[in-house]
């Protein structure tokens, strides 16, 4: 399972905890909606 973080067009390094915890967070959230089937996963936030 990968997860890549990208700010304009830039990816954003993470160490492991980082990345472990936000996927982890990501994956629970998305996991307790109605409708999720499984698949990919993939959110965008313009600001």
């Amino acid at each position: 399972m990968m997860l890549k973080l990208t700010v304009a067009g830039k990816e954003i390094p993470m160490v492991p905890f980082v990345h472990d915890a936000l996927r982890d967070m990501i994956l629970a959230f998305v996991k307790n909606l109605k409708g999720h089937e499984g698949g990919r996963i993939e959110i965008i936030i313009d600001e």
